[in-house]
């Protein structure tokens, strides 16, 4: 299956490859397509006129009607409520965590494929209207597929834990004067408008979180804004969103560094100074004796290996944006202290890699 990737920096290019008068939403059969590119009131009809007889929505919690105004999460309802109301539409829509805890946002999605779902209380009707149910919900465990059409397919056990480390001093000290730092950006005598007390307050946050998750991950987040770069996607701004940072509300919290709200950020002179110098801080910091969270990580790993646990996998999540820079420095650091061909790297990324780079992150 060719599918074509819509969004901002491919639709102009897919455009100039149609001859004729026909959307890009018409045109390809298969189509791969981020829910809030296409939210915008730009697209939306557009998209809810042309879009192909199947669509299949991934990840389909997140457009669930929500019961506070999460403005972003009702943009997503209303479009996939609209394509549902569509004569002859087929609609599947997947998702492995659909009930939040909110019986309310939970039904909203049931309801999109037929509208009496809505409202059914399952503890309390007849049997009748679960069976009904059950012709358009299917749910699927681990244990309804271990066995399945006659395969075996082992799922691995889960052994579950927190691994506490501390910060080297100096790594302390570089929190401490950032952190700093990010409460001078949500002051509130400083800050003029909603939009501009939403933008530093998701600044200061993502700020935080990307010099947390690594030295790394940190200068790729400092040295983009500084050097202007644009957010490769171009899909989102923190405008419409209630949360650009990207958690959830019943947990699984996200450890991306979330560059694309920092870059979004104005600065001045002396903030660009200061974070110039937060940038040559952790250039400092990137080795195992300064991060003490890769120092613990290659400990664990080297005493799985001395158990004799000789498939150990390393993944590597949530490399949203210019997926090699971050991937490459995490990568070598840890090849470097285990170079003897004991580990198998998986990179996971959201975004599908060109084919130099996937042949680069292969090597």
């Amino acid at each position: 299956m060719d599918a074509v990737t819509i969004r901002t920096n491919t639709q102009a290019r897919l455009d100039r490859e149609i001859q004729g008068d026909v959307s890009v939403y018409s045109y390809y059969p298969y189509q791969i397509i981020s829910i809030d590119f296409i939210k915008s009131d730009s697209r939306r009809q557009v998209f809810i006129n042309e879009c192909p007889e199947l669509v299949i929505v991934d990840e389909v919690h997140s457009c669930a009607k929500p019961a506070g105004a999460a403005k972003r999460q009702q943009q997503r309802y209303a479009l996939i409520s609209d394509i549902s109301n569509k004569p002859d539409q087929n609609l599947v829509m997947l998702t492995a965590t659909p009930h939040s805890g909110k019986p309310e946002e939970f039904h909203s999605l049931p309801g999109l494929l037929k509208p009496e779902f809505e409202t059914l209380d399952v503890a309390n009707s007849s049997q009748a209207e679960p069976r009904e149910l059950a012709k358009y919900f299917i749910q699927r465990k681990r244990a309804d597929v271990e066995k399945w059409m006659g395969e075996d397919t082992p799922f691995p056990q889960r052994d579950p834990g927190e691994i506490d480390y501390k910060l080297s001093n100096n790594y302390a000290v570089l929190f401490d004067s950032i952190l700093d730092f990010a409460r001078k950006l949500v002051t509130p005598d400083k800050l003029e408008g909603t939009r501009q007390k939403r933008l530093h307050y998701w600044t200061a946050l993502g700020l935080l979180r990307g010099v947390m998750s690594s030295p790394a991950a940190g200068i790729a987040m400092l040295q983009n804004r500084m050097s202007n770069l644009e957010v490769v996607d171009g899909d989102s701004t923190t405008d419409d969103e209630d949360d650009p940072i990207h958690d959830i509300d019943y947990g699984y919290e996200s450890d991306l560094a979330p560059a694309h709200v920092v870059d979004q950020a104005e600065w001045s002179e002396y903030q660009r100074k200061q974070l110039r110098g937060f940038a040559n801080q952790l250039e400092e910091l990137k080795n195992p004796a300064a991060d003490q969270k890769l120092a613990y990580s290659a400990m664990i790993v080297d005493d799985w290996l001395k158990d004799g646990l000789n498939n150990v996998k390393v993944v590597l999540t949530g490399l949203v944006r210019r997926p090699l820079g971050r991937a490459k420095v995490a990568l070598f650091e840890l090849i470097e202290l285990f170079c003897e061909g004991r580990i198998c790297f998986t990179v996971v990324s959201t975004n599908r890699f060109p084919r130099d780079q996937s042949r680069r992150v292969s090597r």
